[in-house]
């Protein structure tokens, strides 16, 4: 059987980005560009800092196939740096939960820089929009507002989709007591695991799905 991967992914021009959990906290500039490449897609933005018009991205992953952003990367591409300061953190989480959207955060360090990469899930069964009622999609690099008959064909579609597969943004495995976890292999004749094996085990056990990139598994 001939398996396709990822390098036939981009020869069709299906865009793929890593799950957050996959992301190394440091990388080259080099490994770096290779993980995340330099166009902007559906499912890519590179921000300098973290603009007001993050909450337009936000809305529109959301709606569309959910993404990553990687703070600290301006127009040019060049890697110009955006810590995971506390300020940083909280204004991202502000934007995102204004568009009723919640998002993961992850620190990388990019050769002597730091950026922040915002993980944005797709959210299905219900509708998000900006803060001023605005309805936008990805398309390409852009966010563009649905109007008229796309809009209401969209809602319908929306309105059709289970919200129970909507994956939870952020699932902390240190509250899975590992003693039980490992008791729940046993009995389905599966090893014990560490506690890194955690995340493998639950999705093994089927208590976990693996989620589209870019969240980790989702309970």
């Amino acid at each position: 059987m001939l398996l396709l991967g990822s390098r036939f992914d981009n020869l069709a021009g299906v865009a793929r980005v890593p799950r957050i959990a996959d992301i190394p906290q440091q990388l080259s500039p080099k490994a770096f560009w290779d993980l995340f490449g330099r166009l902007e897609h559906a499912e890519l933005d590179f921000k300098r800092g973290v603009p007001a018009d993050i909450r337009d991205t936000i809305a529109a992953m959301a709606m569309t196939h959910g993404g990553l952003i990687v703070h600290g990367v301006d127009d040019r591409r060049v890697i110009v740096g955006c810590p995971l300061s506390q300020n940083t953190q909280d204004r991202i989480t502000r934007i995102a939960t204004e568009c009723g959207v919640d998002v993961q955060l992850l620190a990388l360090t990019v050769g002597d820089l730091e950026l922040t990469v915002c993980a944005v899930p797709e959210i299905r069964g219900r509708i998000v929009t900006t803060p001023d009622g605005r309805l936008l999609r990805r398309v390409g690099g852009d966010s563009q507002p649905l109007r008229g008959d796309a809009m209401a064909r969209f809602v319908r579609d929306r309105e059709h989709r289970a919200g129970e597969d909507e994956p939870l943004a952020i699932v902390d495995l240190l509250a899975f007591d590992l003693a039980a976890v490992n008791q729940a292999l046993a009995a389905d004749g599966r090893p014990a695991v560490t506690a890194d094996g955690i995340e493998r085990a639950l999705t093994d056990l089927g208590v976990a799905v693996p989620a589209a990139p870019p969240l980790k598994s989702r309970v």
